[in-house]
């Protein structure tokens, strides 16, 4: 009996021990995930030019190989890798934006597709520039009772401004030359310049001869103007010389990203009578946001200091649209008429916005003390974001005043 329970214990024994030195062999290993398939942007195609500020993105769908559904996050930037998330977890491959871009600048563009295990693939980045459209109809331009009309060549051109405003001022431009041409009623004046090219013009009238002449530099390769050079001779009048300097903020490409910003202007009108200097400087507290000190001496010693700070909107200007595609200026450009949205009136020029001002402020600093001046404008615009409407509140030390404007395009 004992031996039997002898046996029984060493084959259990022996048992075990084969069972232990058995290979179970390597555990069965999980499918590993997949990230989305390659995909590419479709629309607006890269470099696209004239863009919507409320564009519509779209690309491929990107095809996950384990089947797994597919979201995407899209992103948005003005310079460089975009890093701004525009919208996320999107299921659909487009996507319409709903923040209006600004006008006159670059943007760069990706999707990132993911999984939902969290695997993703980045699409290429693509570039596009938001702008108005090129030529604007303006018709009319109403301030209360003062009316301003456009008239237009069949090319498209502005053929004609009447301004009842500006005492009998006119403008027209002769698509044959290049020239523009200005008259004034009052003292059967006319005279003709050319944007682009010195020229020379006599002209007779009221028994004054006179001849007037305009130079104009643009940099290269960004062609913003850095100097104009204007000259009057008249016979038994007065003689003027005016030479402006401009000076910008260093720009590194020449995509507009972000419209040439003047930094310093230098006037020296030079009449019979002695020099007169006037130095401007600009700080830009922010992108739209312009603070502009201005400093005068004349000959007679007087010195005389403004202040000014102004804001803007990110909506177009109807007038800069006018100025840059019909007669070449960008921010700077000479015509003897008011466009009501100008930057500054700086005498022999005008620093035309881009966009809509909403508030200036000007402090006046000379012999007569100081005078401040405070402005609003609240618009209505259209659905290419030009103003149509605004109701402008005007304030002063001595007066306050509101009016309304009007465009008609």
């Amino acid at each position: 009996m004992m031996k039997n329970i002898g046996t029984i214990i060493l084959i259990t024994v022996l048992l075990l021990l084969t069972n232990c030195g058995k290979d179970e062999g390597p555990e069965p290993q999980l499918e590993q995930n997949r990230p989305p398939g390659a995909f590419t942007l479709l629309s607006p195609e890269n470099g696209a030019e004239d863009e919507l500020r409320t564009p519509t993105l779209s690309w491929e769908k990107a095809l996950d190989p384990d089947g797994d559904e597919v979201t995407y996050d899209l992103y948005l930037g003005k310079q460089g890798e975009p890093t701004s998330l525009l919208a996320e977890a999107l299921t659909v491959n487009s996507f319409t934006s709903i923040d209006t871009l600004d006008f006159y600048r670059e943007y760069q563009w990706k999707v990132i597709a993911k999984d939902a295990k969290g695997a993703s693939t980045s699409s290429p980045v693509k570039s596009f520039f938001v702008k108005p459209p090129s030529i604007v109809v303006l018709r009319r331009h109403a301030i209360d009772t003062a009316d301003k009309y456009f008239e237009y060549a069949d090319d498209g051109y502005l053929d004609e401004l009447e301004d009842h405003n500006q005492r009998g001022w006119g403008l027209k431009y002769d698509t044959a030359t290049e020239k523009l041409e200005r008259s004034y009623q009052g003292m059967q004046e006319a005279f003709v310049y050319n944007y682009y090219k010195d020229m020379q013009e006599t002209v007779t009238g009221s028994s004054i001869e006179r001849s007037e002449s305009w130079l104009f530099e643009y940099d290269s390769p960004f062609e913003a103007l850095t100097r104009i050079y204007h000259e009057i001779r008249e016979l038994g009048g007065t003689n003027l010389v005016e030479d402006i300097s401009f000076i910008y903020e260093d720009r590194v490409s020449i995509v507009d990203t972000s419209a040439p910003k003047p930094i310093q202007i230098f006037i020296a009108s030079v009449t019979d009578s002695g020099t007169t200097s006037k130095k401007i400087e600009v700080e830009w507290i922010e992108e739209n946001i312009a603070k502009i000190t201005t400093e005068l001496n004349s000959p007679d010693g007087f010195v005389f200091s403004e202040q000014f700070e102004y804001e803007y909107d990110n909506n177009v200007n109807p007038y800069y649209t006018i100025i840059r595609e019909q007669f070449g200026f960008d921010a700077f450009y000479v015509t003897n008429f008011e466009t009501g949205l100008e930057t500054i009136d700086f005498g022999p020029f005008y620093w035309q916005s881009k966009n809509n001002i909403t508030k200036m402020m000007k402090t006046e600093q000379g012999t007569n003390g100081r005078f401040v001046t405070n402005r609003t404008y609240d618009y209505t615009y259209s659905k290419d974001y030009y103003p149509i409407f605004a109701k402008v509140a005007h304030f002063n030390d001595t007066t306050s005043m509101q009016w309304t404007e009007e465009w008609n395009y």
